[in-house]
């Protein structure tokens, strides 16, 4: 699963990750820090007023151990790896509530090919936006083995420490293990706190931001949500003109009445727990739906440019859907017959063929502007080689996506 899910999020971006061609703060700021700053003291350098742990890793990783000319690559494999592990990690959380063998796979899918947010793959710098709903996912079970619940730790830790709003993981962790006071929800919310203690410390030592862009009106919130969140959460972003947006919000109402028809049939057929956990799934999306909007102010209309705002939102909905519709699929199978199990799996049927059209629909619409045509790591690493042969300068400039966007190497590396 890992290997395909790696996969799936590569090709994704195809076939500018394979040419390596590296996108914005990837290059521009991490990369670049990776090659003038030691990693002890990156650790505690903000970006944009905050930690960004996961992309200071990488990139100190490939700045150290690959040479210069593969490291466009590197760092597109590194990010799609990172999907890879946090798809297979979704998988696990829902074989645990389910025990089926297709609901893991269908999570899976949503993680590595989720039909919003066109601007996060292939990059290091939008992985934070997978890293924060998966490590809410995480939150929902009780790794089986040692190795799984180190593997959960880890990945709690690098989410709070790589985003500001991974703050809200660490509330509902602590939560979680003031309820139950086990072990294995103690290591997680440790992992979790200790992360949002250095997440903190870069916080409050990094410079103020920039006022970021008039806040949406209060009554355009819950229309972002049908939009954003229902509406191009299943069926995708590509599908509609993004200056039609009444299209999206009628697609959002309809994936909303599907949502109320998959808990009807859940609360007739006796799926108690599972309408537990989704209304409380719900209050995580929630979280992590209206705070970044409300922080970053972003734009509710668009699905190009914010996109990345609604990755959290969207995947958190995908866990809840996929444990809704398995639960209405098994009804309709080993219960006995009548028309409301029929019709929730009827429903639960229709939902994940869309689901499935939305995100083949999105991952064949084109690649945001400024990507595709962004040049080959590999041929700016030869043009700034050839700039320090001939002009004997200490630094050379690497050309990146978008334009205007590049890394200074040291041209000792680059030779």
């Amino acid at each position: 699963m890992l290997c395909a899910t790696s996969a799936v999020a590569f090709f994704r971006v195809a076939p500018e990750s394979w040419r390596g061609v590296v996108w914005a703060e990837d290059g521009a700021i991490f990369l670049q820090q990776a090659y003038t700053t030691r990693l002890d003291q990156s650790l505690l350098e903000p970006y944009a007023g905050y930690s960004h742990l996961w992309c200071r890793l990488v990139a100190e990783a490939v700045a150290s151990l690959v040479p210069v000319s593969w490291q466009g690559l590197a760092l597109n494999i590194a990010a799609a790896v990172a999907i890879g592990w946090l798809a297979t990690l979704s998988a696990q959380v829902v074989r645990a509530h389910t025990g089926s063998r297709w609901a893991p796979w269908a999570m899976a899918a949503a993680v590595a090919a989720v039909p919003v947010g066109p601007e996060v793959f292939d990059n290091i710098a939008n992985t934070q936006w997978f890293l924060l709903p998966v490590a809410f996912i995480a939150l929902f079970w009780t790794a089986p083995t040692g190795a799984w619940r180190v593997a959960v730790a880890a990945t709690l830790f690098i989410a709070t420490a790589s985003s500001p709003f991974g703050m809200l993981v660490t509330l509902v962790a602590c939560l979680s293990w003031l309820l139950l006071r086990d072990r294995a929800r103690l290591l997680v919310a440790v992992s979790a706190l200790a992360g949002t203690v250095l997440q903190t410390v870069v916080m409050l030592g990094a410079p103020a931001r920039a006022e970021a862009g008039p806040p949406a009106p209060w009554q355009a919130v819950p229309a972002g949500a049908l939009r954003r969140v229902l509406g191009d959460g299943v069926l995708g972003y590509a599908r509609h003109d993004p200056s039609l947006p009444s299209f999206s919000l009628t697609a959002g109402l309809v994936v909303a009445l599907v949502v109320a028809a998959l808990l009807a049939t859940a609360v007739a057929t006796g799926g108690g727990s599972t309408v537990t956990l989704t209304v409380v799934v719900a209050g995580c999306a929630l979280g992590v739906y209206l705070v970044p909007l409300t922080v970053s102010r972003a734009d509710t209309v668009s699905s190009w440019v914010t996109g990345r705002y609604y990755v959290p939102a969207v995947l958190l909905m995908w866990f809840a859907l996929v444990v809704l519709a398995h639960h209405a699929l098994r009804a309709a199978s080993s219960g006995p017959r009548s028309p409301v199990r029929w019709a929730g799996a009827a429903v639960a049927g229709a939902l994940l063929v869309a689901a499935g059209y939305g995100m083949v629909d999105s991952a064949l619409a084109p690649t945001p502007v400024g990507r595709v045509d962004g040049p080959s790591w590999e041929a700016s690493v030869d043009d700034a080689r050839s700039v320090c042969s001939a002009s004997g300068r200490a630094q050379a400039e690497i050309a990146i996506a978008p334009p205007g966007w590049e890394v200074l190497v040291p041209c000792a590396d680059v030779r």
